[in-house]
């Protein structure tokens, strides 16, 4: 076993500051603590953001490595509890976990987990499954990677993804592997000193969702089996043609595969290779990869992180990619550099955490831990995670010491959400247990790092929730105007490093007091456009809704349960509701009544589905003509 534990070094000289800073470290307020053990080498620690129970608040997945994993549920009031043990997720307790990725690929309206392992935790040189988590909607979660067959295949696997690379509705997972060999026979310091001279990689698995609850393998017929040595991926649509393509982020790339871009050539059912034709093939110790729009044009634009130096890629919106890395100031220079600029990059992240309105980058730093005597010498430095605000010209600004984010920790993966709901973004790092001796902390913990920027400018935030397409929207834009400006953010889930981000866009506006547009582009092309929209909100869009509705949520609270579902249905009714004269109906879009209780009985109403068509429904509450309360539901 692990051990337990709304609608619609060297250190740089400098100097410390006593000004405020923008983030406060609270993990050990806040209730996280954990620390995560690699075990015999240095690899993994990733983190994914979920609400596992639908509460509105975001919870946080933290794999443990040998040490156990943590589901921490969000308690609303600033502070997280480990519920892990009664999620009856005890099955990670066996493996060595790496990375973790939140996605509902069954779309019941719950999302669930996948997570990657390398090893058995009492055999640290034989691979073990990955695990698919399929939540339940009752606090638990079911181990399902045997009968999805998601867990048949065995390797030493880092990051995945979820998405619908074939525009299906359904989340697909896309999984990178590392070595192709046993880790000793590569690592082993007694036989080549940490430097053998071929590092074989290992096929990556694209699994895809037959809608049953199981899954296929289809990396070699698709073509994107890869088989570098892979740290991060992501589906992401880099042309803009409303299908997911895939991006890697390779180790070795000189010795073994550089980085790789696979366009996805829908409603064809295969991938091309167009790594080097769009010049993002770097051969680089790829590790991290962040996806966001940061000059603004329209087209996404990707930073990946490396063991040197990080690049910025431009795109330039005609299938290839400009290397922005000098020019824009983000290069992050890294470990074979003077000790004062050394950074070995991991997980980075696009976020506006400032509210200005501009993308800015955070990079997760972290030196590699001496495991081999070659790198001792070297990985005694110490990496500062860093932070950098966009000057909204193309150009950023290394703020890392005003904002408090400049930790010297052995960093790895990076999360970013709005856990307390104040409408700034919040960020999660994974740090490596140090060895032997070496770094600053010698139990370094997991970092909650609370946005407290106080300079009053706007927000909006925008959950989407798909009918047509994925429950999550995963692969969906989300496109505002606000004055001349257009901001655009995709969703997605993994990337970072080893992790995955909130699923829930977020949208700085500085003084901005109005959206002006509001355009959703859903996975295969569908625009819904809104306008006039009011700011410092969470804006709660469902796919093909544009039925308005009053929010009447403060006064009533109603409880819908489950909200998808499947055969039946349960709303509490409040006993303010339990008058003569109330009725209650269930419409579809086009106003036909599919149920009608004309007089309510008790407080609570029990609805049976009977042979309704999947799909969104409304339902209300009336008394005489006056809607009383109104809301949505989905039918699976």
């Amino acid at each position: 076993m692990k051990r337990h534990m709304l609608f619609l070094a060297m250190l740089p000289f400098f100097c410390f500051s006593t000004y405020a800073q923008t983030f406060s470290e609270v993990s050990a307020a806040s209730g996280i603590d954990m620390v995560y053990d690699y075990g015999d080498f240095h690899f993994g620690g990733g983190a994914a953001v979920i609400d596992f129970n639908n509460d509105g608040w975001e919870d946080l997945y933290v794999v443990g490595g040998v040490n156990p994993d943590a589901l921490y549920m969000n308690n609303g009031d600033g502070t997280f509890t480990d519920v892990i043990t009664s999620a009856d997720m005890g099955q990670t307790d066996s493996v060595v976990t790496i990375g973790a990725i939140a996605g509902d690929f069954d779309n019941d309206g719950w999302s669930d987990l996948y997570i990657t392992t390398r090893c058995w935790e009492n055999n640290l040189n034989e691979w073990a499954p990955n695990l698919l988590y399929k939540n339940n909607g009752d606090g638990t979660f079911s181990d399902i990677s045997v009968s999805s067959t998601t867990g048949q295949d065995t390797s030493f696997s880092t990051s995945a993804a979820f998405g619908d690379y074939n525009n299906d509705g359904l989340l697909d997972i896309y999984v990178l592997n590392f070595l192709g060999v046993p880790v000793y026979s590569i690592l082993d310091s007694a036989t080549t000193g940490g430097l053998g001279p071929l590092r074989p990689g290992s096929p990556s698995f694209l699994y895809k969702n037959n809608g049953d609850g199981t899954f296929t393998d289809l990396a070699l017929q698709t073509a994107v089996i890869d088989s570098g040595c892979g740290w991060a991926t992501v589906f992401s649509d880099f042309d803009l043609d409303n299908d997911l393509d895939i991006y890697i982020a390779n180790d070795f790339g000189k010795k073994t595969k550089p980085n790789t871009m696979y366009q996805n050539e829908f409603p064809q059912d295969t991938f091309l290779n167009v790594g080097a034709a769009s010049g993002t093939d770097a051969a680089i110790n790829g590790m991290g990869v962040a996806v966001g729009d940061y000059n603004e044009d329209g087209w996404l634009d990707y930073y990946v992180t490396d063991l040197d130096t990080n690049i910025m890629y431009k795109n330039n919106g005609d299938g290839t990619f400009e290397n922005t890395t000098l020019s824009s100031g983000t290069a992050n220079s890294g470990w074979m550099v003077p000790l004062y600029a050394s950074s070995v990059g991991w997980g980075a992240n696009f976020l506006d955490y400032d509210n200005d309105t501009y993308l800015d980058l955070f990079v997760c730093n972290g030196s590699l831990n001496p495991m081999v005597t070659f790198y001792n010498m070297v990985d005694t430095f110490v990496n500062f995670n860093v932070m950098y605000r966009n000057n909204g010209n193309g150009t950023f600004n290394n703020v890392s010491m005003s904002t408090g984010l400049d930790d010297p920790q052995r960093g790895r993966g990076s999360v970013m959400f709005d856990y307390d709901n104040d409408g700034d973004m919040d960020l999660v790092v994974v740090n490596q247990r140090h060895y032997q001796g070496f770094g600053i902390n010698e139990s370094p913990r997991v970092q909650l790092f609370r946005n407290d920027e106080e300079n009053n400018y706007n927000w909006l935030k925008v959950r989407l929730e798909g009918t047509i397409n994925n429950y999550n929207a995963i692969g969906a834009r989300v496109r505002i105007v606000i004055g001349n400006r257009s901001l655009i953010r995709e969703i997605n889930a993994g990337s970072s490093h080893l992790s995955s981000d909130t699923p829930i866009a977020h949208f700085g506006l500085g003084g901005h007091t109005i959206v002006d547009t509001l355009e959703v582009t859903w996975p295969g092309g569908t625009v819904e456009t809104f306008t006039s929209i009011s700011v410092n909100q969470q804006l709660s869009i469902i796919e093909g809704v544009t039925v308005s509705t009053p929010d009447l949520s403060e006064l009533y609270q109603l409880n819908v349960y489950p909200n998808p579902f499947h055969d039946a249905l349960t709303i509490e009714v409040p006993e303010s509701l339990i008058q003569e004269g109330v009725s209650f109906a269930i419409k579809d879009l086009s106003g036909r009544l599919v149920h009608l209780e004309k007089e309510l009985s008790g407080t609570q109403v029990k609805v049976q589905r009977n042979n309704w068509k999947s799909g969104v429904y409304l339902y209300e509450f009336k008394s005489g003509e006056d809607i009383l309360e109104t809301g949505r539901l989905i039918a699976r």
